[in-house]
């Protein structure tokens, strides 16, 4: 690797870097664990830029900082009120993702290149008006609530093993972006990123761990085995929290999550948790583990809820749910409840981990007994204005036993994608529907979903067809004329012809074979 290129950029106020115990600020020593983290993390000594020296200059970016945010892969923010009221931490936000965007973009598969450590929460207004990179970055926390019910940061100097316990679990996943970095394919729409970064980690397991939300006498213990997991080089879900502001959307996230997942994992503390604003009034813990069971009724997910005989309700919502999880069967469902230590816990994690892969289960989604949907699912990617159009393309597969689906057009951005990397998995063909989009929002898409197979791990390569309908214009009749004969193909500008559709049937047939 080029001295000059940096693996990671760390970008903090500097007012979170004032010494408050001990002889160096927090920003200092949470650069040097860090660090070394990495380096053992890697196999290799990171490069890692901040600005130590106070460059920033009086309404831009210096050209050091610049060139440091150019010459990084990935960005680290520090989340704090100081941050959010700089405007220079912005400017590093807004030029760094501007940057990754003309070299392959923001999107490492499914992961950001953004990461977001939080030293001490904003208040909830505040996490809504994040930008998309921040509100969709991957959440380390590195507070701990309090009795008093106000917030405390992890310090390196008054809690070393839990300041280092964030630590290894930041590190080991920045390892694992980095790698992800050097072996995907870049996106046609930028150039490659840079060959040199040569980060080594052990391989990633095929198994995906939800730690479902637990409240905040629970939270260290949600922390340990989150680290211990990414260790083991296991996928550990959810990203980010889900949004809270409504019981319906909070649902709606966790249901499309926990659809990837095949181990879901509740630790239940004395209290009862978070109550989302609906209907239910239910805690968070309450609710996911209503949705966790309900997919293992319907899926393969497999649970562990852990309940220690030393937990002791604090009020009674908590009691009643504890008995519930003690008697009521459906509460239970498809989980086993362990009443002894973490450590307990933690061996009978890893015990049903390689259950899951020395059975070879199946993802959620797929049928209840193991099996794939009934019906074939094809994905047609659209414009929204175009729903009315795809009508007589859906009726026609709905007709010959196909599921058509769409894309999801409502909702938080990584809901969005969340429910598109659900449909890239599950279909058995893709359909570029090119009606009322402009040619540059069909280039794009067609560009992004040329990368659809590495989310497809275990499937089929994906077929993917481009349908072109009214309205016509330049670039559909010279698309036409390029593709002549072309079997993934499909000119529909004179209207919808099903003996068009016999290259999508077949393909479907095959995959099937």
């Amino acid at each position: 690797m080029e001295a000059s290129e940096n693996h990671v950029f760390i970008s903090y106020a500097h007012r979170d870097n004032q010494a408050t115990l001990g002889p160096k600020g927090w920003v200092t020593n949470f650069y040097e664990v860090f660090r070394d983290f990495l380096g053992i993390r890697m196999g290799a000594e990171p490069v890692i830029w901040r600005d130590a020296e106070r460059l920033q200059g009086n309404s831009a970016l210096t050209p050091e900082i610049l060139k440091g945010l150019e010459r990084s892969a990935l960005l680290i923010t520090v989340i704090s009120p100081s941050y959010m009221n700089s405007m220079f931490c912005k400017l590093e936000l807004d030029e760094f993702c501007k940057q990754v965007n003309q070299k392959g973009g923001l999107w490492i598969e499914d992961k950001s290149r953004v990461l977001k450590v939080i030293k001490y929460p904003i208040d909830k207004e505040e996490l809504n008006n994040l930008p998309d990179p921040l509100r969709q970055a991957l959440d380390y926390q590195f507070y701990r609530s309090s009795e008093g019910r106000y917030c405390i940061e992890i310090e390196a100097a008054s809690e070393p093993d839990l300041f280092k316990d964030r630590i290894n679990r930041l590190a080991t996943d920045t390892a694992r972006l980095l790698k992800k970095l050097k072996t995907s394919e870049p996106d046609s729409s930028g150039p490659a990123e840079s060959k040199n970064i040569e980060p080594s980690v052990a391989s990633e397991s095929d198994i995906c761990i939800y730690l479902a939300d637990c409240s905040a006498d629970r939270r260290e213990d949600k922390e340990r085995l989150a680290a211990d997991l990414s260790n083991s080089g296991h996928t550990v879900l959810p990203n980010h929290d889900p949004p809270l502001e409504l019981e319906s959307r909070y649902c709606s996230v966790v249901e499309s999550v926990l659809r990837t997942s095949q181990i879901a994992v509740h630790l239940i503390g004395n209290s009862y948790g978070i109550v989302p604003d609906g209907e239910t009034q239910k805690s968070v813990v309450e609710l996911q583990n209503e949705l966790a069971a309900n997919c293992s009724a319907n899926g393969n997910l497999r649970r562990l809820i852990w309940l220690p005989d030393s937990v002791k309700p604090i009020n009674k919502q908590q009691e009643r749910f504890i008995h519930l999880l003690q008697s009521d069967a459906q509460a239970q469902r498809g989980a086993d409840l362990i009443t002894g230590s973490f450590e307990e816990l933690r061996t009978t994690l890893h015990r049903l981990i390689k259950d899951v892969r020395d059975q070879g289960l199946p993802s959620p989604e797929d049928g209840a007994d193991g099996s794939e949907r009934s019906a074939p699912m094809i994905y047609i990617v659209c414009n929204e204005n175009d729903l009315k159009q795809t009508l007589p393309l859906r009726k026609w597969l709905r007709q010959q036993g196909v599921d058509a689906e769409l894309p999801a057009f409502a909702g938080e951005a990584s809901e969005i994608r969340a429910a598109k990397l659900t449909m890239i998995r599950e279909c058995a063909a893709m359909i570029h529907f090119y009606g009322s989009g402009s040619d540059s929002w069909f280039k794009a898409t067609r560009a992004e979903n040329r990368k659809v197979n590495a989310y497809r791990e275990g499937r089929p390569k994906l077929p993917i067809f481009t349908y072109l309908a009214e309205p016509d214009n330049a670039f559909k009749e010279d698309l036409a004329e390029i593709e002549t004969g072309s079997t993934t193909l499909i000119d529909a500008r004179e209207g919808f012809v099903a003996s068009q559709l016999q290259a999508v049937m077949d393909a479907i047939a095959a995959g099937s074979n």
